[in-house]
């Protein structure tokens, strides 16, 4: 549980990349980790901003804000326009 808490305050967020044979090298997911820690799952909750879409052949929002205060979309490299309805 310690390991998981340590984790959950020293990650903002993950990058999934994988190597696709259609793709080449893309970013699958970018998921926000959360500072909270799941009892039950002994695992940080988190969150997915982004995911890869094979039709569009880009990453796509999720429509998830990130939850912690203070996080800021030029932190990841992306606009902010990301996270604002249309």
């Amino acid at each position: 549980m310690q390991i998981a808490q340590s984790f959950a305050e020293a990650v903002t967020l993950v990058v999934h990349m994988e190597r696709d044979p259609q793709h080449g090298q893309i970013v699958r997911e970018i998921a926000e980790v959360s500072s909270v820690v799941e009892r039950s799952a002994k695992r940080p909750a988190i969150t997915p901003l982004f995911r890869f879409s094979a039709e569009a052949n880009q990453l796509l929002p999720t429509g998830n804000r990130p939850m912690r205060p203070g996080f800021r979309a030029q932190e990841i490299g992306v606009p902010e326009s990301y996270f604002q309805t249309q």
